[in-house]
């Protein structure tokens, strides 16, 4: 009986650990260039309560990934844009427009911690567009080794006095390796002081 137990607790030890394989050891900081979608990618709008287009605490619609993508033991081919530099993996939109850490210093406090799975956070904090902001969306490659590439143009922090008034960065999903990286490009800083 011992034996069997034994043998039951690692392979649920070893099942666990190769089902989510985002582990904090696995991160690496590497250089990369940030390239600008421009036009080859597509358009991603989103609203609030089906008005105009504020950069703001909104979503998208759902946007395609292009390709299967493996994420916390789950395979999605879709995701929900979060104007507060996040998406949501799936069809389903995020609990709440406005997930994000309530200071750029907060540990605690804010209401990053939702009751939602499958986020996945390149810049989380309170955003807004900046000068012309957009967001875009372009698988790139061929089977099996695609990318797809998610932008955020032009955004600005939210938080106290806006200390950057236009902010790039991009997630990149990878097909096949399920990894995911987060490119920061150019950030145009104000003359205002820290928060």
């Amino acid at each position: 009986m011992k034996k069997i137990i034994l043998l039951f607790l690692l392979f649920i030890s070893i099942n666990s650990f190769a089902q989510l394989n985002y582990q904090s050891a696995n991160v690496i900081n590497a250089a990369g260039t940030y390239t600008d979608l421009a036009a080859t990618g597509t358009a991603i709008t989103t609203n609030f309560g089906g008005g105009p287009m504020t950069f703001d605490d909104e979503n998208s619609s759902t946007q395609s990934i292009g390709f299967n993508f493996s994420y916390n033991s789950t395979t999605f081919t879709q995701f929900v844009l979060n104007t507060n530099g996040f998406i949501i993996l799936g069809s389903a939109a995020p609990s709440a427009n406005n997930i994000f850490y309530t200071g750029f210093q907060a540990v605690t406090g804010g209401c990053i911690l939702a009751p939602d799975n499958n986020l996945i956070y390149v810049f989380n904090h309170d955003l807004q567009g900046g000068t012309s902001p957009e967001f875009r969306v372009a698988t790139s490659g061929s089977a099996p080794n695609r990318v797809c590439t998610i932008q955020y143009k032009n955004m600005a922090d939210k938080i106290g006095t806006t200390q950057y008034g236009n902010m790039n960065f991009q997630i990149k999903l990878y097909e096949g390796s399920n990894k995911i990286e987060f490119i920061y490009g150019a950030w145009t800083a104000n003359a205002n002081a820290s928060t």
